[in-house]
Order: structure tokens, then sequence, then C-alpha cells
């Protein structure tokens, strides 16, 4: 037996987390052909027929290179010696930085079997650390399996008619993504512009002490002094002695000072005196009487850019001092993008919300109105989408303006896209599965153990979660994060709770506010309903069969349109429950050991209830056009802080498409957009063809004519 290369090259490297006991790291070696390396690698992509005499005499090429180029790592089962999970390092050899080398980690792949266990994180790091230690001199990371479209089930087009791949590149830059909340009543929020950000970053109501109030004679001027300095916040808390001060008096002192320094400082009787401090505390907000007259939810508009949502609305709850759980959202918006949405939160002053402008970073907050009810997931029409897919060959521009048009008449087959499953390696789904099944240990420590992700190996999350899973001290593991990620973040929100005392189950079912954690559950549901979604569309595509229902569960009429079809999701679902969609999602629930009935006890806390969803997305307000720019990262549309290149900048040796459409809640762009481009459109795809596009564009930049050389000699 042969190894691809010396065992010894991976013991500096492998992480300190280590390895679940009766698993082991090694090269890959000879014997793997029958230990189930092809099987595993076919789980990612196409194998093929490869004999035992292909696999020896591939392996014996690669084991022979000079110099040494592939580091095909490998995760054994002890127990059955079978190969489950592997990692491939490839090194290119360059006659540039010093006749140096690049790296590359591909082919990154965990059995069905052995997800959910850190494995792809586990690889990744190693062969990172290993990489540098053979003096790479760049490092790029190739689509991690376990991530791509294919993985979630979105294997499927609206037509059986093959679609060619367009590559090309989506959310480049932040403003190549923008979205645009649209309200129940069609209403599309605008963003905001670069003058509209201005003003609103700078408008926070300027408060000045109020020197026309009478000031009471038993006040000293060292009294007023102190109150001022505190006012400015320059001086410290100021107590006023009551020893002999009657109630008059005392109630004088807290008008005097409520007046004069319009609510801004406030003051409390306590044993030691009346204290006189920032209105900023705990005490002054259960102090405020709301005025019943008023509706007690505040609406308002959140613009962001390149902030996840969730973080975004717990820095706001934190500077305004309330709840997590009383903000809330009718649906989270992609994080590398400009978005527009609404949100509530309960008795809080319009403005005391907009004074949040000048402290909050790609975020802001504008047009407040009150009602008597907080917005609700799933409470909005849909979004409007205005987006840039960069680096379009200019020979697919044709075959582009043919499928948008099929786009705007047949739709996309409605998955859930990648995004719904997180951007790990434990998916938002395996977490989702864990919780369906009241396995809360194992779900809460795949929820941290994201955060080990070879992307985030250093910085205080990183260090703070390695902690716990070494210690499992979950109060001193707090204790090293820093600023936001002890509150704004869901490692922050389970590593407080863990250390006060909770449990497993309660770190999940009580800490994590309920539109977070319902975000697992629905995770595995969806994947689900992708899994028959694709089983479905494979059977008929867009004809309308016989075993097909609606919304309501019944048969469909005669005239009814593919846009009719509905695939339940998992659950109790009475309506659905005699269909041939039930029935398969029966089957994909039993694969992973639950049932329908699984899901009745989460339906309160988790949100769940009896829905489905329509097989194929319809668009609406469907527009395009192809752009030309000078730039390989021209600015081609506004966002929060940037502006778009002018029309006569909109010239060069580049091609990007903007397309706008409206799609209703709940559906995803990016599942939409592989109608158009027969690619994986998810975040790791992109991610992976990032680099080699950029270099063709790179390339193409360096090869175009200049100015002078069009207009020649002058």
């Amino acid at each position: 037996m042969s190894s691809l290369f010396n065992d010894d090259l991976l013991k500096p490297h492998i992480p300190r987390q280590g390895l679940p006991q009766g698993f082991k790291v090694r090269p890959l070696n000879s014997n793997d052909f029958s230990n189930g390396y092809l099987e595993l690698l076919s789980q990612l992509t196409t194998v093929g027929d490869v004999s035992r005499e292909k696999f020896m005499e591939r392996f014996e090429s690669m084991m022979n290179t000079n110099p040494k180029s592939y580091y095909i790592t490998v995760i054994e089962d002890e127990a059955s010696g079978k190969v489950v999970a592997s990692a491939s390092l490839v090194l290119e050899w360059k006659f540039i930085h010093e006749a140096g080398s690049r790296g590359r980690i591909e082919d990154v792949v965990t059995s069905k079997d052995y997800r959910g266990r850190n494995f792809s994180s586990f690889l990744n790091a190693l062969l990172v650390s290993l990489a540098k230690s053979l003096g790479v001199y760049k490092m790029s990371l190739e689509c991690v399996e376990s991530l791509m479209e294919t993985s979630f089930g979105l294997t499927e087009y609206v037509s059986a008619e093959k679609i060619t791949e367009i590559p090309c590149l989506l959310k480049e830059l932040y403003t190549d993504f923008i979205v645009q909340e649209i309200l129940a009543d069609k209403t599309v929020l605008e963003v905001p512009t670069a003058e509209d950000v201005l003003a609103l970053a700078t408008n926070e109501e300027k408060i000045t002490i109020n020197e026309n109030v009478e000031i009471p004679t038993f006040l000293t001027d060292d009294h007023i002094k102190a109150f001022d300095e505190r006012f400015n916040q320059k001086g410290n808390l100021v107590i006023v002695p009551v020893e002999g001060m009657d109630k008059d008096r005392r109630k004088a002192v807290h008008q005097f000072i409520r007046e004069r320094y319009s609510g801004k400082l406030i003051s409390e009787l306590k044993p030691e005196g009346i204290c006189v401090s920032h209105g900023h505390t705990n005490s002054s907000r259960k102090r405020k009487i709301w005025d019943e007259k008023t509706p007690k939810e505040c609406h308002f508009t959140m613009a962001k850019e390149n902030k996840d949502t969730v973080y975004s609305l717990g820095v706001i709850a934190k500077f305004l001092n309330v709840d997590r759980k009383l903000v809330k959202m009718c649906g989270i918006k992609d994080k590398r993008a400009v978005t527009v949405q609404r949100v509530s939160c309960r008795q809080v002053e319009e403005k005391k919300i907009l004074s949040l402008n000048s402290r909050l970073r790609n975020i802001l907050v504008y047009d407040c109105k009150y009602f008597d009810n907080p917005l609700q997931m799933g409470g909005h029409w849909g979004n409007r989408f205005s987006i840039i897919l960069r680096n379009i060959n200019e020979n697919d521009v044709g075959v582009l303006e043919s499928r948008l048009t099929v786009f705007e008449t047949l739709g996309f087959v409605n998955y859930f896209g990648t995004q719904r499953f997180g951007s790990r390696d434990a998916n938002t789904a395996r977490v989702g599965l864990d919780i369906v099944k009241r396995d809360w240990e194992a779900a809460v420590k795949a929820i941290l153990k994201n955060t080990l992700s070879p992307m985030n190996q250093s910085g205080t999350l990183g260090e703070a979660i390695r902690h716990f899973c070494e210690t499992g001290d979950a109060r001193a593991a707090y204790k090293k994060l820093r600023g936001a990620q002890t509150f704004a973040t869901i490692e922050g929100t389970v590593l407080k709770h863990l250390g006060q005392g909770g449990t497993w189950q309660t770190a999940i079912t009580e800490a994590i506010p309920i539109q977070t954690r319902s975000l697992y559950v629905h995770a595995y549901q969806s994947l689900i309903w992708n899994k028959v979604a694709s089983r479905r569309v494979r059977e008929a595509y867009t004809q309308v069969t016989d075993t097909d229902v609606g919304f309501d569960g019944q048969p469909l009429p005669a005239d009814s349109s593919h846009f009719d079809i509905h695939i339940p999701l998992p659950g109790i679902n009475e309506k659905f429950k005699d269909t041939q969609a039930y029935k398969w999602t029966s089957e994909c629930l039993a694969e992973d050991g639950v049932t329908h009935e699984s899901f009745a006890p989460l339906r309160d806390r988790f949100a769940i209830g009896e829905s489905s969803r329509p097989l194929f997305g319809r668009v609406e307000d469907v527009s395009w056009q192809f752009i030309k720019h000078p730039e390989p990262r021209s600015f081609l549309q506004d966002g929060l802080y940037t502006r778009a290149i002018p029309d006569d900048q909109r010239n060069g040796p580049f091609t990007a498409l903007q397309i706008k459409f409206n799609l209703a809640s709940g559906c995803y762009a990016t599942t939409a957009l592989r109608q158009i481009t027969g690619v994986d459109m998810g975040k790791t795809a992109m991610k992976a063809n990032s680099e080699e596009l950029r270099g063709a564009a790179a390339q193409k930049e360096e090869n175009c004519v200049e100015p002078d050389e069009i207009l020649g000699p002058v």
C-alpha cells in the first residue's frame, strides 16, 4: 500500500478541535479504490467509469510529480475502513514570485451519512495550514461541496431542454444586488439617495439647556454646575442629599431636572439621595409612561449595505435599549447587498429612532409611523430586485435575450435558495433536523461550531467558540467576546444564556428570538421541499397532471396554469395528506428518521403551520439591459454611499447584464437567476468562479485598445 504523500506532513497542521473518536485523517492511499473514495467523489460531481487500473495509473502519476503537487487528504471511519470525507490541496507551479507556487483547495466532500460533524471545516483548516508551510504565495478555496445548490436539491429547470452554462459574476459589488421590500399594498420602498443619507446622518436633534427654567432656591450653584457638567457628559453621577428635604422640595428637584435638561438627564430617589444621571438607563425606560392615544408599535424603514439583517436588528435593539424580541421584520434580506425594509419596535419614540443615524454604520433608519400591531414574518407582498451580472461574454448576449423572454413567461422552479441553508459547513437544515429530533445539544453545538469555519479561524468570536468547544466553559468563552459580538450575534446570545445556567434546549427555545430560531426548522423543511419539487418537475415539468393540486390541496381544473401547482411543506397538513407530493415528502423524512408528526410539538415555539408553496415562481415587472463599462468594478447602480457611473461613461471592453423584477414573498432571486444563466448562483459557487473571471477580466482590460489608438494620431 502506498500513500500519496508522507503522512508526517499532516501531523503539525491538525486543527486543535481534532476529530471525533473513531475517525482519523491521512493521505489518500492506493487501497482507497476499495475504500469508497470514488463513491464519495460521486456525491460531489460526475466521476464516470474509472477502473482500478485507471485509478492506479492516476494515483501513481500524482504521487510521482516533481515537485510534489498533489495532497489529497481523507478522513477514514476506522470501524469500517471507509473514506467518509476528502479534500485536495493542489499546487500550481509558477515563474512569478521567485518560481513559487499557488495553492488551491478543491473537491471538498463529506459523505451524506457523515455530514454535520464539521469534517469539511477540519480538512480546510488543515490544508490551509499545510499550504502555508509549503510556502505557497497565494491560496484559493474552490466550491465547498456541502454548500452547492445541488446539495440542497436545486437540480431542475422549467423544461427538460438542456441549459448551457453562461458564466458570470454576481454580487461583485454590494451595489450589484439591490433589494427593495414591496409592502402588502404593493408600495415599493425606495433606496435613499446620497443626499438623504447625509441628511439622516446629521439630523440628530440638538438638545440644549433651557436657561429659562426657574432654579429652586434651595439648590446651590455647585449643584447647578454639577448638573450642567453631567449634561455635557463631563461630570459623574450627581447626588443631591435629601436629609431634611420634604416631599414638595423633592418633587421640585425632579421637575427642575426634567424641564431644564429636556429629559436628557433623569432623577431618581435612592437611599443615598436624589441621583441625577443620563436618561438612557433601564430604569428610565421603565419610568416612561406611554401615551395611550398613540399606537404602541413604531414602524420605520431600515436601509443597510453589506449588513446581516439579524445583526442589524440586534444593534438597533441595543442602542434603543429594548429587548431584541420586540424588534420585528417581515423577512430577512441579503447581507452582501443594498436592502430596504420595514421594521417595527414596541413603545419607542420616533426621535429616539432617528437619533440612531449618527451612531449606526452602513445602516439608516427613517420614515417612522405608529400602528397597533407589529410586523409579521411574511407580512409583505414581496421584493423588487435590481441585479447586475458581470463579465458577460458578448457571444452569450443573444442567448440571454432569448432566455429572458422565456423567463418572463414561464418563470422558474421556485426552489428555496442556498442562502436559506447558511454559508458554513454545518448548514442550517442540519441544525433544523437536530431540533426536529429534539437533539438540543447537537443543535447548539452545530450552531456554535459553524463559527470555526476556516474563514473565521481567528478573531475574538472564533477564539471564544474554540474555548467553549475545548473547555465547555460558556461563561469564560462569553467574556472573550467584544463589542456587538456580545449582543448582536447568535453565538453571543447562546453563550450568554449557557453561562447563566441555561440548558441546551432553552438556549434555542428561549434565548434565540423566534424569528431567528424558526429559520433552522424552516431550513430543514425547505430542504425536503426542494427534493420533492425536483422529483415532481422531472415527472412532467410545466405540464399540469392529474396528481397535481392547488393551494387548497384539491386537484387542479383542466385549464389550470403550472403556476397553480403547489407542493406542501413537511409537517401535519390535513389538506395535503392524500396527495402524491405528501407521500413523497414522507419518504424523504423517513430517510432522516422523522415523520410529519415530528413537527407538531414545535408549532408554537418555531412558528410552524400548515402551508404549501407554489412549484413554479412567477416574475413581475421584468426589465433588462446590457451595459458596457470601462473598468471591471465600475459602479453600475446607485448605493447608499456611492453613485453609478454616468451614461456618457457607459462604454468599454466589459459587458454586464442589469435585470430588474418583482418576486412574491418567500421567492429567491438567486433561484430565479439560475434559470437565466444555467449556473449555480449560490454564494459558494460565485466565490469560486470570481477569481477565475476576475483574472480573465484583468487580461481583457490589459488587451483593450486605448482611446488614442482608436482615434489615431492627432
